[in-house]
């Protein structure tokens, strides 16, 4: 009897170790599952921690790219406005002062007064003549040379003027073939004109 006891209890002693053993087995393959979970989340949050300082790394070249290209765009327009200005003040300083005078046949008929202008200017001449000699106006030789080259011979507008364009040199203008007004005096038979006679501006009439 005693023996039998012993070997019921000799099995539940191994039955209950091999229990125990088991469990032990079941815990370490929990703590080797969870382990493994662990190491892959652990992957997963370090790839994606890498990710955002991949983006984060690429952003800021791009915003460094951004500021080099302003910085690039901006030099470009200070570099352009400075040779316009640079081009603007050589032309200013590169431009000369020219002188206009008047020469005629008939001293004292010209009244236009001499004037000057800058180099590359559009030259507008007005001619003015004493009242005495305003008929000429239209029947004189206007010419004009540019810095002592070839005369030029010109027709006056309607305002009795011309233009000059590009000039560089002094101008001279020449009026030859001016003489006083003529007026003319008839004289009648009845109702028609028998003759007349031309009197100079100033003149004395010596026929009746």
């Amino acid at each position: 009897m005693n023996k039998m006891k012993k070997t019921l209890m000799l099995v539940l002693s191994l039955a209950m170790s091999a229990t125990l053993m088991v469990a032990c087995n079941d815990n370490k393959g929990g703590d080797k599952e969870s382990s493994t979970a662990n190491v892959e989340n652990s992957s997963l949050v370090e790839s994606e921690v890498s990710e955002e300082e991949s983006s984060t790394t690429q952003s800021s070249e791009e915003l460094t790219s951004e500021d080099t290209s302003s910085e690039d765009v901006s030099s470009e327009e200070e570099t352009s406005s400075e040779e316009e200005t640079s081009s603007e003040e050589s032309s200013e300083e590169e431009k000369q002062t020219y002188n206009v005078t008047f020469e005629g046949d008939v001293e004292g008929a010209i009244l236009s007064q001499a004037f000057t202008y800058q180099s590359g200017d559009e030259v507008e001449v007005v001619l003015v003549l004493d009242e005495i000699y305003s008929q000429s106006i239209k029947t004189a030789t206007v010419s004009y040379t540019v810095g002592g080259g070839e005369a030029v011979t010109v027709t006056l507008d309607e305002y009795d003027s011309f233009f000059v364009n590009n000039a560089n040199g002094d101008i001279v203008v020449t009026v030859t073939g001016i003489s006083v007004n003529e007026y003319k005096v008839s004289f009648y038979n009845g109702d028609e004109e028998a003759y007349f006679v031309m009197v100079p501006h100033g003149g004395i009439l010596t026929e009746a």
